[in-house]
C-alpha cells in the first residue's frame, strides 16, 4: 500500500465509486468499485485500500483523472 496519509499524495482523483491515488514516485494506485474494471488491476473486483496498479508500475504517471466508471491517466517524463 502506497499512502497510509496524503503526506506522499501528488495527485487525486475520485470517480463515482472509486478513487486514484498518484503518488510522488509517478506511480498509480487505485480502491473501490471496480464493478466495470475502471480500477485497473485487470478484473472488475473491488478493493478497499490503495493498491498499486501493476500494469503501470514501470510507466511514470504524470496526470489523472476518474470518472463515473472511468480512470485515465497520463505518461511521461517526470
Amino acid at each position: 500500500m502506497c499512502c497510509s496519509s496524503l503526506e506522499g499524495v501528488r495527485q487525486l482523483a475520485c470517480g463515482w465509486d472509486h478513487s486514484l491515488v498518484l503518488d510522488k514516485k509517478g506511480k498509480l494506485h487505485s480502491w473501490g468499485k471496480g464493478a466495470y474494471g475502471q480500477l485497473g488491476h485487470g478484473d472488475c473486483e473491488s478493493v478497499t485500500t490503495p493498491t498499486l496498479i501493476e500494469d503501470l508500475r514501470t510507466k511514470t504517471i504524470v496526470a489523472i483523472a476518474a470518472g463515473g466508471l472511468f480512470s485515465a491517466a497520463i505518461t511521461g517524463p517526470l
